[in-house]
């Protein structure tokens, strides 16, 4: 919690273990009562989204050790998936099959495929002598995501009435922190991880 830059890498991986759980409460359900697939072809297309996110990770972890690095590449993984929860609120009973198939796949991707970038970069941020609680710190607030993410997007469904608002709540929310993360530690506006 006294670390800026370990907080701030903490609130994207909380965002993103929102998302993670979400597509995995919710996305068979989307498919099923928004776009009107039958039940054992959602579960196929979750599956396949699931399948993807295994082979995202390690492409992933390739990247940011060899391209972008794990800062710039979570805060892409960020603002994809937020893209990518937002087109689910465009699917409907008329979207292309291919299309529904696609978006859905894209959404497990990279809701799935930054964990091991993540810790990773936990482990780099952190004091050598401090790996093991900063690693473990930062997995509690990410098991409160697994938790509150669910539960946030159950609440805003019972009051929006269906699944458009709180998935673009949770897509912003995801976006603005996730260009925090490229913030320089010594700035304090727009500072969401306090």
């Amino acid at each position: 919690l006294r670390d800026t830059a370990l907080r701030r890498l903490t609130l994207v991986a909380f965002c993103l273990t929102s998302i993670q759980a979400i597509v995995l409460s919710f996305l068979i359900i989307i498919l099923v009562q928004e776009v009107g697939l039958e039940f054992k072809l959602a579960g196929a297309v979750f599956a396949a989204s699931q399948a993807a996110g295994a082979v995202f990770r390690i492409t992933m972890g390739w990247v940011a050790d060899r391209a972008l690095g794990a800062k710039l590449t979570l805060v892409l993984i960020g603002i994809g998936s937020s893209i990518a929860l937002v087109s689910l609120t465009l699917l409907g009973p008329q979207s292309p099959l291919m299309l529904v198939v696609g978006l859905s796949v894209i959404t497990g991707t990279l809701g799935f495929g930054w964990n091991g970038v993540f810790l990773a970069e936990v482990v780099r941020l952190a004091d050598p002598a401090e790996v093991g609680a900063a690693t473990g710190g930062s997995l509690f607030f990410l098991y409160g995501g697994i938790v509150i993410g669910p539960l946030l997007m159950t609440l805003l469904i019972s009051i929006t009435g269906g699944y458009s608002v709180p998935l673009w709540g949770v897509a912003i929310v995801t976006s603005l922190a996730s260009f925090n993360l490229l913030r320089p530690s010594g700035q304090r506006n727009l500072d969401f991880s306090h």
